[in-house]
């Protein structure tokens, strides 16, 4: 028997939803090591689409001030 007939023969065995599983996986496998990029090229692909006038607009003190800019200003007491 060959390797290819053994994965056929294992796959048809399985139930439909552990067969889409197993080509999930194949073709995951299948992408060429080139156009799988590491995190910091896929953050810095996705943020090179955001225009220059947006990026103007973040805070500059987003850092400092994240529960604020996130909740809101907190009431004091």
């Amino acid at each position: 028997m060959t390797v290819t007939q053994e994965i056929v023969e294992r796959i048809n065995a399985l139930p439909v939803e552990k067969q889409r599983e197993v080509l999930r996986f194949v073709r995951e496998i299948e992408v060429k090591p080139k156009q799988r990029l590491k995190v910091f090229e896929q953050i810095d692909e996705i943020t090179s689409r955001v225009p220059r006038e947006s990026w103007a607009e973040l805070p500059a003190d987003g850092a400092e001030k994240v529960d604020e800019y996130l909740y809101g200003k907190a009431e004091k007491k």
